[in-house]
């Protein structure tokens, strides 16, 4: 018999082969366990309940999917999830200038019903289903928490993002599982602000009347007025008679207390009705009004107002006007005799003449509670051996200014009583208080 012989180097190479396949087979065991242990427990986890499943989602990081390359088209039509993409109606979307975009509230509805509601961008609102029979079914919003829920959330300029969730039984266990999708939703172009623009405060703004800069500010204003003398004069009608406002393009309003008063964007306050002056040009004049919640906002063209056409400078020219000294007239206007010193106001109230002196009586002139054409005496003047008196004249709402000269009788004024030149009658008699 021949036995076989085999080289020591021919044994090792057997042992080595024999080595690796033990060390593959273990190596495949081992990750077959594994994969069937963790596997195992994740099973076990979500049969037990929503805490578990909230552990597994904070693990996994659930919330990371449909991200980026992982995005997913919302509402597939194998979700339970409905599509509420047009039964959801954003009606309005706030739009004050004093709200951060990100915290404006919307106002939504739901296509198959009437109700609205205003709903804060991330607050969650719950939807109860009506069937209607064959008909495709209807929602309504209410206070009970349903299964159904959404949450509008901010979205770009035009779109706003609308988070739809559900809660469905598990087929598992007990408990129920949280299914969300998103939809984005136009909002719609609606024209029920019918209501709130019959509301005082646009009532009032609508009727409102631009009168341009004032004449007398310019004129006389002075250093301390000088910011009101570049803007525009506007009424207001107010609950008893008008008030007058000096605003400029970018200029605020607020609705409080029954009427509008003025007021910058950083003092505003929450809930109350503002406008802002948004533009301004030779013949219209821009204001924007928004409403409480900033839902409605309307723009109101004013056209400029004609100029009144004065009649006062006929009574000037018929009164009788003497010299008393170097600062002083007499006069007759009316049915009254009048002395006048340099820098009086007279103020034509109906058919009589009044001489403003308390400044009480001149600011209420500057903010026209005090309404008529007004005359101011400047100066009295001397030209070619005559006296003249000189002066402006305002139409009642002081869009015109007129030059005044009046020429005085030829007799000689006393000496030493007075003195002459020009004075500054609005910064001399004028109060503290901003128009």
């Amino acid at each position: 018999m021949i036995i076989p012989t085999f080289a020591t180097s021919d044994v090792e190479g057997i042992l080595a082969r024999a080595r690796f396949i033990l060390w593959i087979s273990a190596g495949s065991v081992c990750l077959v366990a594994g994969l069937v242990l963790l596997f195992g427990e994740r099973e076990g986890a979500i049969l037990e309940g929503p805490a578990a499943y909230s552990h597994i989602r904070e693990e996994l990081h659930l919330e990371e999917l449909g991200k980026g390359a992982l995005s997913l088209h919302p509402l597939k039509k194998s979700s339970l999830v409905p599509d509420l993409s047009r039964e959801i109606l954003v009606l309005a979307r706030s739009s004050r200038p004093d709200c951060d975009p990100g915290e404006g509230a919307f106002l939504l509805s739901t296509k198959s019903n009437s109700q609205s509601r205003v709903v804060a961008p991330g607050e969650q609102i719950f939807l109860e289903r009506q069937n209607n029979g064959d008909q495709e079914p209807s929602y309504r919003f209410t206070d009970k928490r349903t299964a159904l829920w959404i949450r509008p959330m901010t979205g770009g300029r035009e779109d706003v993002c609308i988070e739809v969730g559900l809660f469905s039984p598990s087929k598992q266990s007990e408990s129920f599982l949280e299914e969300v999708a998103q939809v984005l939703v136009q909002p719609v172009r609606s024209s029920s602000s019918k209501e709130k623009k019959e509301s005082s405060f646009f009532s009032s703004i609508r009727q409102a009347k631009w009168w341009g800069s004032d004449s007398l500010l310019k004129q006389y204003g002075g250093a301390e007025y000088r910011d009101l003398m570049a803007k525009q004069k506007i009424e207001i009608p107010a609950e008893y008679g008008s008030e007058f406002y000096f605003l400029a393009a970018g200029d605020y309003l607020q609705w409080q207390e029954g009427r509008w008063q003025k007021t910058a964007l950083s003092t505003t306050v929450a809930g109350s009705p503002l406008a802002q002056v948004k533009n301004v040009t030779p013949k219209t004049l821009d204001i924007e009004v928004w409403d409480e919640k900033g839902f409605y906002p309307q723009l109101i063209h004013l056209e400029l107002q004609a100029p009144s056409k004065t009649s006062q400078k006929n009574d000037l020219n018929s009164s009788s006007i003497r010299l008393r000294s170097s600062s002083q007239v007499a006069c007759s206007l009316g049915k009254r005799r009048f002395i006048l010193k340099e820098g009086d106001w007279l103020l034509k109230v109906g058919k009589s003449w009044r001489n403003l002196r308390r400044s009480k009586d001149v600011e209420s002139c500057l903010q026209h509670k005090l309404r008529g054409e007004l005359f101011i005496f400047d100066s009295i003047e001397k030209q070619q051996g005559k006296y003249f008196l000189k002066g402006h004249l305002f139409d009642e709402m002081r869009t015109q200014m007129t030059p005044i000269s009046l020429p005085i009788s030829s007799e000689e004024p006393a000496t030493g009583k007075g003195k002459k030149g020009k004075s500054s009658p609005l910064l001399k008699k004028k109060d503290t208080n901003e128009i």
